[in-house]
């Protein structure tokens, strides 16, 4: 899906090699609280327009399981929740300090 794609390319700019790319990606996106919005989006059980108590993973997890409704919209939702889970393993990883450097903390 185009959004599945739009997350891994932004994954992709997050961990680039060129440090001054690494760098305004993750400002402009942590300005704007990405990485928490879009997770809340799909993992909150409390979002507008929704009245059910099951966020948008537990629904397309236990379609694609049962086989009920578009498999291949269940899947595309999944991976995108893949790409923003990715995306903030690579968040916590720099704001932990490993931005400039791959040495294990100590």
């Amino acid at each position: 899906s185009l959004a599945a794609k739009c997350y891994e390319l932004i994954c992709k700019l997050y961990s680039s090699s060129d440090v001054s790319v690494k760098a305004s990606v993750m400002l402009k996106l942590r300005g704007r609280d990405f990485w928490y919005k879009h997770l809340l989006r799909f993992l909150s059980t409390n979002h507008p327009g929704h009245r059910s108590a099951v966020s948008i993973l537990q629904v397309a997890a236990s379609r694609s399981l049962t086989s009920n409704g578009d498999a291949s919209s269940d899947y595309d939702t999944l991976h995108c929740i893949a790409w923003v889970l990715k995306g903030c393993a690579l968040e916590l990883h720099a704001l932990a300090g490993h931005l400039h450097s791959s040495a294990p903390m100590q």
